[in-house]
């Protein structure tokens, strides 16, 4: 009864604090300003204090200013510990153009060691001195709070996210001219055995990402209203372009509310500028296991919404996990392309470019939404996702016979309050529930990573340049009917016995091959020696950052700048938000691998033409004959190629090697970034930025199909 007690006493504490204490914190853009304002942490757990301080376009009246050359002023920075005899300060030398202009940005960064400051709050002042008889000028006086031996008190399993909380609480960027203020921190620093017991609203929560190797943080929303002693609804939001696993309190700011149709709702968002497949697919996938560890979920009741960027992820994680979620909600989506929009594109184009075009139009994968209705929004007035192609996706899924809603505001591509309100979603949202198992289907794969819907598996594809597909149904008398395309081998997985369909369906797990007419025969066809194709190693490109990642470069090199190089792309990259930033994929020479890393990660092998490093024996990357030549006669025109090409580790049966070859130039990764067409193919030849070879590997790793054709295509609704 105590304990009960104390349960209910804590949930009260943390409603209070909610209702009482913004979420958010407004800051308006710097060129508006005209006052100076301080960003600094909200609850310090380390040593060291950072702030940022912001200084207006002009801060004095230009006549106060030299009239040639520079003004220099000397600011103070000032901190006060409110409940002990501390006290320390920071001058900083600023100079000002004639035009009022702060040389070297409006933008001040200043740290404090404060190691010997004892627990409480501090109050951080900033002042600019007068010119000219005027008063000085202040900054708005900042708060923050020394937690340390709070923090220190957190039980040792809840240590690792508490350090991803408070590091959160304590970013000087924004989302989206918003801040965060976790207001929730000081009740959960409070209960150091159970920090987020009882915890209603915002929080910030972490799993162990074991492929990025860190805590990977992610907003959640717990309703007040929502009874968490039965498992709950789940919906996940997708960020657009740009955002981040913020933007759920950003998405409050302007007005949205969540108590109304209560769910647990998850912001995910590890990576800013990535479409959602395998790096950020696996955040999504990896979140939704944490909360249902954590809270409790029903997983007939998961649900994803996103817009933009996210709308498009919706829909591709729908498509490629389609077991998992009960609905999904898609705004302003992209992803019809229009050189495919053309009904004679088969005809007019290279097979194999239109097979790998077709691989990242979102209408290919249609058909693996048979058992997850599909909300389109969008905006009639939206100019970058146009609405024609939420219209052309929703009459593909009507066409199919699928459930499919449309909603189409008076709106550009944000849509916002009050056209549009999340909770008409969210109500919709509670009536799905997830279908499993289905009397009939029709599923695509091209990347046996993601190889089961229902009770059919996709074990191994004829053609890898293609898309396997399968249509199977089960009859009244318990009958399996199946029609398959570029399928060597299916296997049927029945329902659990003890599942209440189980009587419906033909029992016993059964395996089938195919021949390339597509003909059921009884022995698997042949394949040659070697490594073959699975769920790991099944390709395309993009497959490879599906694992943790180890960048090498070839140290046989004699560019001894090359590592430097790296380095600095490998960070661009990062503050793109196409790789983990701001921590990069590792980089190492190859002389510097370890065998565990090898047997542990997919490495990106950085090599060059003729190198003779025992690499590139060990990971070979066989071509076409007519993929050389092409490389011969550019080499021959005197310009330069790049050659990107999977294979598997000669080191791990589960792991790739991706051959990044390069003549001239350092080759990047392969527009891992937005829109990743070029990550179709197993293998490509670029010139610059253009491929003019591509093709795939067979199911034994030697070389398959190809084309010599561009297939990256222009997207109908940018």
């Amino acid at each position: 009864m105590k304990r009960f007690g104390m349960l209910v006493f804590v949930g009260m504490f943390a409603r209070m604090a909610i209702a009482e204490i913004p979420v958010y914190q407004e800051v308006p853009p710097l060129q508006r300003l005209t006052h100076m304002r301080v960003r600094g942490p909200r609850r310090l757990a380390a040593s060291t204090a950072r702030f940022l301080v912001e200084l207006p376009r002009v801060p004095y009246p230009l006549e106060n200013l030299s009239e040639e050359g520079e003004t220099e002023v000397t600011a103070r920075l000032q901190l006060r510990h409110l409940s002990a005899d501390f006290e320390i300060s920071k001058e900083v030398s600023l100079r000002f153009l004639p035009t009022g202009q702060l040389t070297g940005g409006v933008g001040q960064s200043l740290e404090f060691d404060l190691a010997d400051w004892p627990d409480g709050d501090v109050e951080a002042r900033f002042r600019l001195p007068a010119l000219s008889g005027e008063s000085d000028l202040h900054a708005p006086p900042i708060q923050f709070r020394i937690v340390r031996e709070a923090v220190g008190a957190v039980a040792e399993n809840h240590r690792a996210e508490m350090d991803a909380w408070i590091e959160e609480a304590n970013r000087l960027t924004l989302i989206w001219g918003k801040r965060a203020l976790w207001p929730t921190l000081d009740t959960a620093l409070t209960q150091p055995e159970s920090p987020w017991e009882g915890l209603r609203g915002f929080l910030l929560r972490a799993y162990p990402n074991p492929q990025l190797e860190r805590m990977q943080p992610y907003t959640l929303y717990v309703p007040e209203a929502l009874d968490l002693s039965e498992p709950a609804p789940l919906m996940i939001l997708l960020h657009g372009s740009g955002g981040d696993y913020r933007n759920l309190v950003a998405d409050y700011a302007a007005g949205q509310r969540f108590e109304e149709h209560p769910m647990l709702i998850a912001n995910a968002g590890a990576f800013p500028n990535l479409e959602f497949r395998h790096l950020a697919l696996n955040n999504v996938r990896w979140i939704i296991e944490d909360v249902s560890e954590k809270y409790g979920v029903d997983p007939d009741r998961i649900y994803v919404q996103g817009i933009s960027l996210g709308g498009r992820g919706t829909l591709d994680l729908a498509a490629l996990l389609p077991d998992l979620f009960a609905a999904v909600s898609s705004q302003g989506a992209y992803g019809i392309h229009r050189t495919l929009m053309d009904p004679l594109s088969p005809a007019h184009m290279d097979p194999v470019a239109y097979q790998l075009a077709a691989r990242n139009d979102i209408r290919t994968w249609m058909p693996n939404l048979a058992t997850t209705p599909v909300e389109m929004v969008f905006g009639w007035s939206d100019t970058s996702t146009r609405p024609v192609g939420a219209l052309a996706i929703a009459s593909v899924l009507e066409t199919l016979g699928y459930r499919v809603v449309e909603r189409g505001f008076d709106l550009g591509h944000n849509l916002t309050l009050p056209e549009y309100d999340w909770a008409s979603t969210r109500e919709w949202f509670l009536g799905q529930r997830k279908q499993r198992w289905p009397r009939q289907l029709q599923f695509r794969v091209a990347n046996l990573r993601h190889n089961r819907f229902a009770w059919i598996r996709v074990d191994a594809l004829h053609d890898y340049t293609g898309v396997g597909e399968v249509k199977a149904r089960i009859l009244p008398d318990k009958t399996l009917q199946v029609e398959t395309r570029n399928v060597a081998r299916l296997t049927y997985l029945p329902p659990p016995m003890m599942h209440e369909i189980a009587e419906s369906f033909p029992g016993g797990l059964r395996v089938f091959h195919f021949d390339r007419e597509n003909r059921p025969v009884e022995t698997p066809p042949e394949v040659g020696d070697g490594p073959r194709k699975h769920p790991g190693q099944s390709g395309p490109l993009w497959n490879f950052y599906s694992d943790p990642i180890l960048i090498v470069w070839d140290d046989s090199s004699a560019d001894e700048d090359l590592r430097a190089r790296l380095q600095g792309w490998a960070t661009q990259a990062a503050r793109s938000g196409a790789t983990p930033g701001p921590v990069d994929f590792p980089i190492k020479a190859a002389s510097e691998v370890t065998p565990r890393e090898q047997r542990e990660r997919n490495l990106y092998f950085i090599t060059f033409p003729h190198s003779e490093h025992p690499w590139r024996e060990a990971v070979p990357s066989p071509l076409p004959a007519q993929a050389k030549e092409v490389r011969q006669k550019v080499a021959e025109e005197g310009q330069s190629t790049s050659l990107f090409a999977l294979r598997p580790s000669p080191w791990a049966e589960d792991r790739l090697v991706l051959v990044a070859e390069g003549e001239t130039h350092l080759p990047a990764i392969p527009h891992l970034y937005f829109f990743q067409e070029h990550l179709q193919p197993d293998w490509m030849i670029l010139r610059g930025r253009t491929p003019i070879a591509a093709g795939g590997y067979n199911h034994d790793w030697s070389p398959g199909p190809m084309t010599t054709e561009n297939f990256i295509t222009r997207i109908l609704t940018r």
